[in-house]
């Protein structure tokens, strides 16, 4: 009976044509198989649907014969084992049989749910579609680990990072030997020398501002600390392109400029608006030094009519395939949304990422990232194309503000994660045609301070002769050409030479003079008046009792006593002259003595009078000239005498020590002579001063 009911319902449940197609719940089959809901619509609970017929693992492995394209359902596989034609069964689900094995019927793997492995070379054929990653991780979009990572959270790009601490941070591997970042550029002509293509360019998209961008040199080995030297643009003139530049660095008391060029062409050292071609100011006299082997005491720098200037002495007058396994064309732009998920590209070829040929390549093979080449030979390596009229490398900020001014926000910063060694970052140009030849010249950051952010500025060219710096800033501020310790604002170890002087005509103008050492100063004394001339018209007492034993008495002479010094003498103790510069000098001197006599001896005052010099700081004393002159007694009242020492030339030295002294005579049996005193003093009188000590030096 079951049997019968059977044949019925499949009578009127199939339809058979004489096509051989069979229909189930359908009159009208359109394959060989056609199978129809019987309700394809509404609320029923009767299921629909095509069981396919369900073995467990164990009855899959022992099937023989089996079809080619029989499909089954695996409902079971603690039966069995994963050998033979159940190779492939490790799962519950859909199988069909390939003639050789049971294959899994599975979903494609594609980029968007799971990780593959690219099974070849791929290529994006863009076109005019975009392909754009959308995130919103720190690193959510990567190459090769660190070799480029996008910080889609804060809009950074790193290079060689993946934490970038400013919009595009490139960092060179520990101890690397190669450059960290290369702008080349190709054959530009003319662009060039107009500012037109360049290799580098800094801007702001503000136009408001006159320093408007900056080159930073961080000391500290981190990207985000202060620059301890900065190279700024300055006198921003928008509309003309006009600009100037500002080298600043830091040290213990300041970050601030210390050298500016402005737009006019007038350069700055000490002052940030020069009006000459070179103007130098500084608060302390010898700002600038020149040392070229003709530098002298008291030589002037004399210009020939060249131009040229040497030290010479003083002249008379003053002077739907996926990209794991096939390439493909984008058929509109496409947007990877990425969320807080990451994308990240791993590869172990020199070329294995880019982007429209060598646009944007990744060097994976050695952590390279390249822009304009698929050799990158530098963690990042920019080149132009040949005769490029665009600029090679752009660096933009908006509106940084005094963020600026302080070396904190700047377009391009140069850093040593390396926290030892006083080079720290440098600049190099290179004159081949290769980004790994050897600098022809470089700016370099240089007496690193990490902790306080100080640093300086070195410029070094390479000739036949060697490498070496030429131009040293200094944090302090100090300039050195020629010498890489500038002990002065500007410090020439070398020819200086100044042109097209300007003809001043005011009435304040000083010469400018080099002591021994070269260092320059002004003076606005002429330079025939090298005179010290001390002089007193006020009363000094001595002891008459050891003026009696013969004991010699120091007139005592002042610093204030000075009334004309243009040769730098000084008092370091009551009555001692010190001589601040070598040379010939005439001395002379006078004393005008009081004397109240006593009545003994033989009627007259015997009275030495010197003038000493010592070279040995006053351990001993050598009398240079000077007289005996003997005073008559008159009674006992005081009387006044004049007396003059002749002048006499003689040789000094820096340090030696000049006084006058005055003593009661001896005899050739060392016996007193004359008269002795109740009283003795040195007093102005009749128009003769106290005493008078003249030292020229000729």
């Amino acid at each position: 009976m079951k049997k019968n009911l059977l044949l019925a319902g499949l009578l009127t449940t199939f339809s058979l044509v004489v096509k051989s197609q069979v229909g189930i719940n359908t009159a009208t089959p359109t394959a060989t198989l056609d199978v129809n809901a019987k309700n394809s619509t509404g609320t029923g609970t009767a299921v629909e649907g095509l069981l396919i017929p369900r073995v467990d693992r164990q009855k899959a492995q022992s099937m023989a014969g089996v079809p080619v394209s029989t499909l089954i359902y695996v409902n079971n596989i603690a039966t069995g084992t994963t050998t033979g034609t159940a190779v492939n069964i490790d799962a519950v689900g859909y199988y069909y049989y390939n003639g050789t094995v049971w294959t899994k019927l599975s979903i494609p793997v594609n980029i968007y749910n799971a990780d593959g492995t690219l099974t070849g070379n791929r290529t994006v054929t863009q076109g005019a579609n975009t392909l754009a990653f959308t995130g919103t991780k720190t690193n959510a979009f990567s190459v090769n680990g660190k070799n480029f990572s996008v910080d889609a959270a804060n809009s950074r790009v790193g290079i060689g990072t993946i934490a970038p601490a400013s919009s595009l941070s490139v960092q060179n591997s520990s101890g690397a030997t190669n450059s960290t970042i290369s702008a080349g550029i190709e054959n530009c002509g003319a662009a060039c020398l107009q500012g037109i293509a360049r290799n580098i360019t800094l801007y702001n998209l503000n136009s408001t501002g006159g320093q408007f961008a900056e080159l930073g040199f961080i000391p500290s080995t981190s990207e985000t600390g202060l620059s301890g030297a900065s190279i700024s643009g300055i006198d921003r003139d928008a509309a003309n392109s006009y600009a100037g530049l500002q080298f600043s660095t830091r040290n213990a008391t300041d970050y601030a400029p210390r050298l500016t060029i402005k737009s006019s062409g007038n350069v700055g050292i000490g002052t940030t608006s020069p009006t000459n071609k070179l103007q130098i100011e500084s608060t302390t006299s010898g700002a600038l030094k020149i040392v070229d082997g003709t530098q002298g005491t008291d030589k002037v720098l004399t210009s020939d009519a060249s131009g040229v200037a040497t030290w010479k002495a003083l002249p008379a007058a003053p002077a739907s395939a996926n990209i794991y396994n096939t390439d493909g064309t984008l058929t509109a732009n496409r947007t990877v949304t990425q969320g807080t998920n990451t994308l990240t590209f791993t590869g172990t070829q020199t070329n294995a990422f880019s982007v429209n040929g060598k646009n944007f390549s990744v060097d994976a093979a050695n952590s390279r990232v390249g822009i304009g080449t698929i050799a990158p030979a530098s963690s990042l390596s920019v080149q132009n194309s040949p005769g490029a009229t665009t600029n090679t490398i752009s660096a933009g900020i908006e509106n940084c503000g005094a963020p600026c001014s302080q070396g904190i926000s700047r377009n391009i910063t140069l850093y040593n994660l390396n926290g030892s060694g006083g080079q720290f970052a440098e600049l190099g140009f290179i004159p081949s045609t290769s980004e790994t030849g050897l600098s022809g010249a470089s700016i370099s950051g240089i007496d690193r301070d990490a902790a306080n952010s100080y640093a300086g500025l070195q410029f070094s060219t390479r000739n036949a002769t060697d490498y070496a710096p030429r131009l040293t800033i200094k944090s302090s501020g100090n300039v050195g050409i020629a010498t890489t310790t500038p002990s002065t604002t500007l410090d020439v170890n070398g020819n200086a030479r100044v042109r097209n002087l300007a003809t001043l005509t005011s009435s304040t103008i000083s010469a400018v003079y080099a002591d021994e050492n070269g260092v320059l100063g002004k003076s606005n004394v002429s330079p025939q008046s090298q005179v010290s001339f001390y002089t007193s018209n006020s009363t000094s007492s001595y002891n008459a009792t050891n003026y009696n034993s013969g004991i010699p008495q120091t007139v005592q002479i002042q610093s204030s006593d000075s009334s004309l010094n243009t040769i730098g003498t000084t008092v370091p103790a009551t009555g001692n002259i010190a001589i601040s510069q070598g040379g010939t000098y005439m001395l002379s001197g006078s004393i005008t003595p009081s004397l109240s006599m006593n009545n003994d001896g033989d009627g007259y005052a015997y009275m030495a009078v010197n003038l000493d010099v010592s070279t040995d700081g006053g351990a001993s004393w050598n009398s240079v000239a000077g007289g005996r002159p003997m005073f008559p007694r008159v009674s006992t009242v005081s009387r006044q005498y004049t007396f003059s020492i002749s002048p006499v030339i003689k040789a000094l030295n820096p340090g030696d020590l000049i006084r006058i002294v005055f003593y009661r005579t001896k005899d050739a049996g060392n016996n007193l002579q004359g008269v002795s005193m109740s009283a003795l003093i040195l007093s102005s009188g009749f128009g003769s001063p106290t005493y008078t000590l003249s030292i020229s030096k000729l």
